[in-house]
């Protein structure tokens, strides 16, 4: 990090992050998004891809929304 125009090593606390209900949201956008998203194969695992701004945009409002 840049301090005063000089790299620093530093330390920090970091917020504390709840991310219990990402899996409810995840299936939430499935469900109610069903354009929202393809399932390809990469790899040997079947996928979903997904355009992060409208995932984005649709788990703020649920969030908001659930929380």
């Amino acid at each position: 990090m840049l301090v005063d125009g000089e790299r620093a090593w530093v330390t920090f606390e970091a917020p504390p992050i709840d991310t219990d209900d990402f899996p409810e949201c995840g299936a939430a956008f499935v469900r109610e998004r069903p354009d929202g998203f393809a399932t390809e194969t990469v790899g040997v695992a079947d996928a979903k891809l997904v355009e992060q701004r409208p995932l984005v945009d649709f788990g703020v409002g649920w969030l908001e929304t659930n929380r």
